[in-house]
């Protein structure tokens, strides 16, 4: 007695990652609608469901009428939360919206700006924007993406400035046209004026190189965030031949870090310890399981700690790879 909208993913599919954050969207404005479900299959998990449905890549969204075994419809558009609410209102006749996000980017002006962008502890990247301007109208979607993409980082800002309204800054910096978009290090040291292709996935690697961040668009990590650098070659060791003698070298070399690669190394250490346990097959079936978690929700902190431990998993299971 209900209309069910589909995705079948795998935990794997890059396409599908990106599409998450959109579709949780749509989920969460048709939750406590009565005749509609919103609904995700892990397909790579359960494929024979994905055949039975006639799934042949991912992401692959289909729409299931009330009173029906098969869908009726795949589909087959951008696959954004406004057009994904579009479609499923059409196809079922409700009227729903998307509530309004809280926008990530903050709003800085004349006399909030030295607090926020000259903080010496923070990153701080500006959108110098005037509301006339057609070129910042087509950047502030990006742009906000990118906010939102980094909203969890503690040492990186993305702020916006009325550059209309406001004079001040505008005028110290010597800024003559918009957008401009400025990054102002922690330090308080050179200003550094962005000038690549204004997309969310340029400025996300602009940030990445200026800050030392790992981010992606989606607000995800890069494949190397987490990894400690100095215990890959006692990783590749250790995966040519698991000892009780390599686990202790780990260890030791473990002590000399600092900070986050502290405890990063930690997770290291677990890992190794599992695999003198249960065997090398112990690192594929936890990285298969951290997947199946993390396609799930949960909050951006337990989302960045399960996507740097997968990172590390990875890294075994290329030194193990590599000794084959």
């Amino acid at each position: 007695n209900k209309n069910v909208l589909v995705v079948f993913y795998a935990s794997w599919c890059g396409h599908c990652k990106a599409l998450l954050p959109d579709y949780e969207k749509l989920g969460n404005a048709y939750k406590g609608v009565k005749n509609t479900l919103v609904v995700r299959v892990d397909a790579d998990r359960f494929r024979a469901l994905g055949s039975k449905h006639d799934v042949v890549g991912y992401p692959t969204i289909k729409f299931f009428p009330k009173n029906s075994k098969k869908a009726t419809d795949t589909y087959n558009n951008e696959r954004t939360a406004e057009l994904m609410v579009q479609y499923l209102n059409e196809k079922t006749g409700n009227k729903v919206k998307l509530p309004p996000e809280a926008a990530a980017a903050i709003s800085v002006d004349d006399s909030s700006f030295a607090a926020v962008v000259q903080d010496p502890t923070k990153h701080v990247l500006v959108h110098f924007y005037a509301p006339w301007c057609g070129h910042c109208k087509r950047v502030a979607a990006d742009f906000e993406r990118v906010a939102q993409a980094f909203k969890d980082e503690p040492n990186v800002v993305i702020a916006k400035y009325d550059a209309d309204q406001n004079k001040v800054f505008v005028e110290q910096l010597g800024i003559t046209g918009y957008p401009s978009l400025k990054l102002f290090p922690k330090d308080n040291s050179v200003v550094v004026t962005f000038e690549g292709a204004r997309d969310g996935e340029s400025l996300v690697n602009f940030l990445n190189e200026q800050t030392g961040t790992q981010r992606t668009l989606d607000g995800g990590l890069l494949p190397e965030a987490g990894i400690v650098a100095t215990l890959q070659w006692l990783v590749a060791e250790f995966m040519g031949s698991p000892t009780r003698e390599g686990l202790e070298k780990t260890i030791a070399t473990s002590k000399q870090l600092e900070g986050e690669h502290s405890s990063n190394a930690r997770y290291y250490l677990d890992v190794m310890n599992k695999i003198l346990q249960e065997g090398t097959d112990f690192v594929k079936k936890e990285r298969q399981r951290l997947q199946r978690v993390l396609a799930g929700g949960m909050s951006s902190k337990k989302s960045y700690e399960l996507q740097v431990k997968r990172n590390i998993l990875e890294s075994f299971l290329h030194a193990a790879k590599a000794k084959a």
